[in-house]
């Protein structure tokens, strides 16, 4: 290892003093003839030289050889090459933006379906969490839960209001009606529309709201404000007429600032006013909730 690094440093102080001293100018780049003769022109300005020598000091300047170097020229096979290589690189750089804008796409889709199932899964949550009413007739009073001729101005039939859900109800109210009415097709059992349409009721503006926790209950009362005539008990008894009942309640759930919950009801009352034969229907119109 020690020889060859010598030997390195050897060739390379040779190479810079061989640039530092250029070799001496041959004769025929002095102007002399071979074998040290001198031609006819050099002995003229020698003899001239002899005759015009004055006293006085010479100056001689002397100055370097400029070196010029010759202009690069291209290589045509080399640039050939280059752009042989560069259209060679095309191939994999379209390659490449194609894989790109296919991921790009992929990764919109999928950040897509992401943002679907995320909203799915929040509505889905938002059905089982939210506040869920139910309303039934009380069924607890015996021997029936449905009153005589003579308790419709006073008790009524009494219904439960109940949040069947896993979150409160905010802002619950509700009103409720009942009014004698024909039957659209009065002895048909199977049909007990009325014949004139139930109409809405709209809600007071100093109704009193209230809050109903999950399993909590309230009651509603449907009554008269006065006792049935002679005319509405004998319909009753004839079934041309019946008792309907009807109503709404409305609330907010824990998901809203609005109170845009609501469920509405309707059942008819059908009987003569006996504890046995009396019975309370649920309609096929005017029960509906969101």
């Amino acid at each position: 290892m020690r020889p060859l690094f010598i030997c390195l440093s050897l060739c390379i102080a040779s190479m810079a003093w061989a640039q530092s001293n250029p070799p001496a100018p041959s004769a025929a780049e002095k102007g002399e003839a071979p074998n040290g003769k001198a031609t006819k022109d050099q002995k003229r300005s020698n003899s001239n030289k002899k005759s015009s020598v004055t006293a006085g000091p010479v100056t001689i300047n002397v100055y370097p050889t400029p070196i010029t170097e010759p202009p690069a020229q291209g290589n045509p096979y080399e640039h050939h090459h280059k752009a042989d290589t560069d259209w060679w690189l095309v191939v994999p750089t379209i390659l490449l933006m194609a894989f790109t804008g296919g991921l790009f796409a992929y990764t919109a889709r999928l950040a897509s379906a992401t943002r679907t199932l995320s909203n799915e899964a929040k509505e889905t949550a938002k059905r089982q969490l939210r506040a869920y009413l139910s309303i039934d007739p009380d069924r607890s009073r015996k021997p029936s839960f449905l009153p005589n001729f003579d308790e419709w101005h006073t008790s009524g039939v009494k219904f439960i209001l109940e949040n069947k859900g896993q979150t409160p109800a905010y802002d619950v109210e509700y009103i409720l009606a009942s009014e004698p009415r024909e039957f659209a097709a009065p002895g048909d059992k199977n049909d007990l529309r009325p014949k004139i349409p139930l109409e809405p009721i709209e809600f007071m503006k100093t109704a009193s709201r209230f809050v109903l926790n999950p399993g909590g209950q309230t009651h509603m009362f449907a009554t008269r404000k006065k006792p049935l005539g002679t005319e509405d008990r004998q319909a009753f008894m004839n079934k041309t007429k019946g008792m309907f009942i009807y109503g709404q309640v409305r609330f907010r759930d824990a998901f809203s600032n609005k109170q845009d919950r609501w469920a509405k009801f309707a059942a008819v009352y059908v009987g003569d006013g006996g504890a046995t034969s009396a019975g309370l229907y649920w309609l096929p119109e005017g029960n509906d909730a969101n």
